[in-house]
């Protein structure tokens, strides 16, 4: 019956994240700029984009109508920490995916109009476009210009044997682009055509002395949070054999400890990888009858557990779903001869948070103490959690 019960609310979860999760409010708090580059605040149709959008709508107040945007329009917009501007430049249209690489090494470059998005700001400005096939292209401002940082992919075959070769031009731009700063030229010689490896070359020169603090884009990294959380758990123990089958608890315990929550980022910003380190422990005696050793069954357990969760944060509130292993670093019971020390379980629970705070409902079925083939012991959790992330 434990199984069945663990299986409908897996499958509840799952059936009633991805609805949640896309039911978020479109229009965030941001701005556009004209093309006199006057601020006008209002709410962007935000689409968490993973591709840079070819247009965007704005309206000015929640009872205004909406109106669209193409980069030709506005000279940049803001949401949610993440800036862009209207530029025009040049791409580079060469096939890139590995099966349609061209023998050719020369660039084939077309003039466009696009909004970039800033992955860094101040002196040294770094831009970033992906287009719907995944084509990514990095840009920096020389002067009033939009810079393509040049790179292909291109093929050759040697003695019938086909090679990868790159046209790394930009690797010379970017030792222009630093000229005034020697100390990175190794950093330079190292650089890949990606934008992880771009960004930590920027992050590099941006640790250099004298350097102001300037706007840098965090739509990519991985966020990671610190917490501690306590709170109370009451805990039942069911126990199954082939001729009995009883309950025992409640059992109402402190419990609490640490946790570490991965934050994902893009279209994945609503998700994230939460993980805990918990004390956990529950302790009764109830009557047993004549089915046991003991007419008395007592439990006395205490455990260290690690809980994986996925959890879904799209606005204040939060779903959590996981897998729960508790290890027992004191277990007795008197109807067990052996127990078993290591406890594994399916975690459930939903939630609110407010800045810092967070408050929790959460339910954990696990497998039990019984290292016995006929004997089962389920046992649940029902746990209300206080959490403070730093």
């Amino acid at each position: 019956m434990s199984n069945v019960r663990i299986t409908i609310v897996l499958l509840f979860i799952s059936l009633l994240l991805p609805q949640i999760s896309f039911s978020k409010t479109d229009f965030l708090p941001g701005y556009i700029l004209n093309l006199q580059n006057d601020t006008i605040r209002g709410l962007i149709e935000y689409e968490a984009w993973d591709t840079n959008p070819e247009d965007i709508g704005f309206k000015q107040s929640e009872m205004r109508s909406t109106q669209y945007y193409a980069p030709k329009d506005i000279a940049g917009f803001g949401v949610m920490n993440q800036l862009y501007v209207s530029a025009i430049v040049q791409k580079e249209m060469s096939p890139f995916k590995d099966s349609e690489l061209e023998k050719n090494p020369a660039l084939q470059l077309v003039s466009d109009t696009v909004f970039l998005q800033t992955l860094f700001g101040g002196e040294k400005p770094l831009y970033y476009l992906k287009e719907w096939d995944e084509r990514e292209q990095f840009y920096i401002k020389v002067d009033t210009a939009y810079s393509l940082l040049l790179h292909k992919i291109y093929v050759e075959y040697v003695n019938n044997v086909r090679k990868d070769f790159h046209n790394m031009r930009f690797l010379r731009q970017l030792s222009q682009y630093f000229w005034d700063e020697p100390t990175l030229l190794k950093e330079i010689a190292d650089t890949y055509y990606s934008r992880s490896s771009l960004e930590n070359l920027f992050n590099r020169y941006l640790k250099l002395p004298n350097k102001k603090p300037v706007y840098q884009n965090q739509d990519s990294k991985v966020g990671v949070v610190y917490g501690v959380l306590a709170g109370v758990s009451v805990t039942m123990v069911n126990v199954e054999t082939d001729y009995v089958k009883a309950g025992f608890g409640p059992s109402t315990n402190f419990t609490g400890g640490f946790s570490v929550d991965l934050a994902m980022a893009g279209k994945l910003k609503n998700w994230s990888f939460y993980n805990e380190l918990i004390y956990s422990s529950y302790k009764s005696t109830n009557y047993a009858g004549d089915y046991f050793l003991d007419n008395w069954a007592s439990f006395d357990f205490k455990y260290l557990r690690m809980n994986n969760m996925i959890r879904i944060r799209p606005s204040w509130f939060f779903l959590n779903v996981g897998m729960s292993s508790g290890y027992a670093i004191h277990a007795k019971s008197s109807i067990f001869v052996d127990t078993r020390k290591m406890e594994i379980g399916v975690v459930v629970g939903a939630g609110i948070k407010y800045k810092n705070y967070s408050l929790e409902v959460r339910e954990d079925i696990g497998d039990g103490m019984s290292p016995y083939i006929n004997i089962s012991s389920v046992t649940n959790r029902f746990q209300i959690l206080l959490g403070y992330s730093f």
